[in-house]
């Protein structure tokens, strides 16, 4: 039609629902991703950091304790279609498809975040080993606070 514009994407709304599906397996983004791309899936013309069109992929936390957002987005590049990065509950970037050595074993971990509920706990992991390693010092308890700083740099 005369005056109509088109925008041309290299994926559709279902191709980036399935390619943020496989990476929140592959990665185990914590929450659940919804079937319905009109309740998961968003389009943006921009997005920080990002070249060219955007595909957002929202993973619904629930039952999160936390201050901020009660999803994960997953941001997908429209123009490579995969994955770029992982902004969590609080709107920080998280890469867990970039390989970093913990400086923790899950030992470790289980005995400094291992009282706190289920699914606060996994999403606490999920965060320290995707490069996050300040989010807990800003989250955890005085007693808990002193258990970290004691194991990250001693």
């Amino acid at each position: 039609m005369k005056g109509e514009w088109i925008m041309k994407t290299n994926i559709t709304a279902n191709e980036a629902l399935k390619v943020a599906q496989k990476y929140h397996e592959k990665y185990k983004i914590p929450g659940i991703i919804s079937d319905d791309i009109n309740n998961s899936v968003q389009f943006y013309e921009s997005f920080f950091n990002v070249k060219g069109f955007v595909w957002l992929v929202l993973s619904d936390l629930k039952d999160n304790c936390y201050e901020g957002s009660d999803e994960f987005t997953i941001v997908i590049s429209d123009e490579k279609s995969e994955v770029e990065f992982v902004l969590d509950n609080n709107g920080i970037s998280q890469y867990p498809h970039i390989h970093i050595e913990p400086e923790m074993t899950d030992e470790e971990f289980e005995e400094i975040f291992g009282n706190d509920e289920k699914e606060n706990w996994k999403v606490r992991k999920w965060i320290y080993y995707s490069g996050n390693k300040n989010y807990y010092k800003w989250e955890a308890e005085i007693e808990t606070y002193k258990k970290l700083d004691a194991k990250l740099y001693s």
